[in-house]
């Protein structure tokens, strides 16, 4: 790995990232333990990136619109039966067991960690199995949802291979992630956080999938990287991205992750008043 780019993101929270330069995997360096996020996401994720200011129904009104309408036009490629049993891995306000295509009756179950959340669910009649990505998932799932999930999980190959043996035979994985070779100026000061410990690119997300046993049926990559999965292995091709074209956007968007003085202390003090250590 080499030396951290960038030691501070936008909450001036350490945030170490590195890149590989063997496979071009961008990873934190050091990092938290796993304890301290699972603290970080039960109690302060709301505030620092979820709108807290919001009420649940606003954000799950607002996730439906935009968020849900995606997923909905991706799953068409998912051959999914009339009644699903769903799981959504974070699932956050739990917009995507309203988001699948046509006429599903969907079995919902969730693991989310917001205290904030947690109750919202449970009155949507979502049923929930555990609270971070330890918990025991459970088995026979046509479709697992993990949006925006695996580039927080401290080990992904663990993880993917867990929610491989979670599935169905003929099941569905549906992945979203940061798109780690798309930089936004007007977002790039906030694109490295510390409660991203992987940043991927279609190559290596794919080819740690493929790791794992899972094998991408469909993909894109409008904006955010996305893929839907199942175990039995495909004939698509993986595009790989060479790690000095990672480097080169690395270090584009770090031109853009820049601070002053007065910023950092800004967010440090606001880090202090609601005790996010």
């Amino acid at each position: 790995m080499s030396k951290p780019f960038i030691k501070y993101d936008f909450q001036a929270f350490p945030c170490c990232v590195s890149i590989c330069m063997n496979c071009g995997l961008v990873k934190l360096n050091p990092r938290w333990k796993e304890s301290q996020y699972r603290r970080f996401y039960s109690k302060k994720y709301d505030f620092f990136y979820r709108g807290s200011n919001m009420s649940v129904d606003e954000l799950f009104e607002i996730d439906i619109a935009s968020k849900g309408l995606r997923m909905t036009d991706r799953l068409r490629y998912a051959e999914l039966p009339e009644k699903v049993k769903m799981l959504d891995i974070g699932a956050g306000t739990g917009f995507s067991f309203f988001s699948l295509p046509g006429n599903i009756h969907v079995d919902p179950y969730a693991v989310e960690a917001s205290n904030k959340c947690i109750p919202f669910l449970k009155s949507k009649g979502i049923s929930i199995i555990g609270d971070d990505f330890s918990s025991d998932l459970g088995g026979g799932y046509d479709l697992i949802v993990a949006r925006h999930v695996l580039e927080h999980v401290m080990n992904p190959i663990s993880f993917l291979m867990k929610i491989s043996n979670s599935l169905r035979k003929n099941g569905y994985l549906y992945l979203a992630v940061p798109n780690a070779m798309v930089i936004n100026k007007i977002k790039a000061h906030s694109f490295f956080r510390h409660i991203h410990t992987y940043y991927f690119n279609i190559g290596t997300l794919l080819q740690m999938c493929k790791r794992a046993g899972m094998y991408a049926v469909q993909q894109g990559e409008e904006g955010e990287i996305w893929a839907l999965l199942q175990r039995k292995e495909t004939n698509n091709t993986i595009r790989s991205v060479s790690s000095s074209d990672q480097l080169k956007t690395i270090m584009d968007i770090t031109r853009y992750h820049r601070f002053s003085l007065k910023s950092r202390l800004k967010a440090r003090l606001r880090r202090i008043r609601y005790c996010a250590f």
